[in-house]
């Protein structure tokens, strides 16, 4: 009786953590499954040679979250896992909750914030190795069979732009 009454108990907690994610998130994340892939080749240079960067979001437990790697591309092969991450509904706040952590020992946390049907910002704050820490943000508008994110660096208020990269989903 014990075991049933906890199972019972878990499989209530479960089912109100998952009615808790709304569904406007619920279905960005069904988009976002899968590979995106962009070009590079505005931004290469000595220290920096892929030609692409990709990104491979996947599925989190009982998928209420994703995990997500960008990696490098030169000529269509994979080099470098540069990012790793982390989307999530953080019911506590009521936002999606974004983390990544860098190969070089970097992390960012910060919130994705939805705009409206067809955009998104993502505010984080990163540390480094060191201690340091600092802002950035992301805009992303999403069209039929592709996105386009834009960086910024965050400076006392001002989003000072950086990269634009078109993403195409790939499967």
């Amino acid at each position: 009786m014990k075991k049933n009454i906890t199972i019972l108990f878990f499989l209530f907690v479960t089912l109100m953590c998952g009615a808790q994610v709304p569904d406007w998130h619920q279905n960005e994340m069904e988009r976002q499954v899968g590979i995106w892939k962009a070009s590079n080749s505005e931004y290469m240079n000595e220290n920096e040679t892929d030609d692409a960067y990709a990104i491979e979001w996947k599925w989190g437990v009982g998928q209420k979250s994703l995990l997500g790697i960008l990696f490098g591309m030169k000529n269509g092969e994979r080099t470098n896992d540069y990012w790793q991450f982390v989307q999530f509904w953080d019911s506590k706040v009521q936002k999606v909750r974004v983390l990544q952590i860098a190969m070089f020992g970097v992390y960012g946390e910060g919130f994705l914030e939805r705009i409206d049907a067809s955009n998104s910002k993502v505010v984080q704050t990163f540390v480094t190795p060191d201690g340091h820490s600092y802002s950035e943000g992301h805009t992303t508008q999403v069209f039929d069979n592709y996105e386009v994110s834009i960086s910024y660096e965050i400076k006392e208020g001002e989003w000072i732009k950086k990269r634009t990269y078109t993403w195409h989903k790939q499967n």
